[in-house]
């Protein structure tokens, strides 16, 4: 079974046309598809009969990724350092596309579509600086410059706050970055909202076609 989605699809040092899942390396983890299939509150959602959710389990076992331990880096050059951590950034890239066929080949067609409805939910206001999910709402090169722009406002208040939290002395600080990350989700609701308003009505349906129906990932 083959199914597209409009994610970015990235391999190392190179971006390629999403093909599967939507599985895109470097991503907190829980935010990709092969996290989220593993949570039991995922597989009820997308109604795995016991067969398909015995199938999951056994396609992680059998493609566990080789860990890369400290000791191994140790005594290596910079170079070979650099070296290695790329050679296992890439092979884990292959098992996880590995993962992700076997995972397609298990999963049907509306499960693999729930699926990649909850990744564009986990990911949250993040998949708006996607350009393959930008390209897929159609987006025009002024909205992309929008949609920018309140990137760049956000991140830019995150990162002039942590830059002058250093100039507190310790108690100080820790109040400052507490009552700084408890309004965090205030900020990011506000930059969901404005994301929105740049969209015309027809992307507006066309996200919430790709983002499906809302589901608590607390559960």
């Amino acid at each position: 079974m083959t199914c597209s989605v409009g994610f970015a699809d990235e391999k190392p040092k190179q971006t390629t046309q999403s093909k599967g899942l939507g599985l895109r390396s470097g991503l907190n983890v829980g935010s990709n598809p092969l996290d989220l299939i593993q949570r039991i509150s995922v597989q009820k959602e997308l109604k795995l009969n016991d067969e398909q959710t015995f199938q999951v389990r056994e396609a992680f076992k059998t493609n566990k990724g080789k860990k890369l331990k400290l000791k191994d880096l140790q005594n290596l050059s910079k170079e070979a350092r650099a070296k290695a951590l790329e050679q296992h950034r890439a092979a884990d890239y292959v098992r996880q596309k590995k993962l992700e066929a076997l995972i397609l080949q298990i999963v049907d067609k509306s499960q693999a579509n729930r699926l990649r409805q909850l990744v564009v939910q986990r990911r949250g206001v993040a998949v708006f600086n996607e350009q393959s999910f930008a390209a897929n709402l159609g987006l025009n090169a002024e909205q992309q410059a929008s949609v920018s722009d309140l990137f760049l406002v956000y991140n830019t208040t995150r990162k002039n706050f942590f830059r002058d939290l250093g100039k507190y002395k310790p108690t100080e600080r820790r109040r400052k970055a507490a009552e700084f990350l408890k309004s965090e989700a205030d900020r990011e609701n506000k930059l969901y909202t404005n994301l929105l308003a740049v969209l015309n009505a027809e992307q507006l349906k066309k996200f919430q076609q790709l983002r499906g129906a809302p589901f608590n990932f607390g559960k």
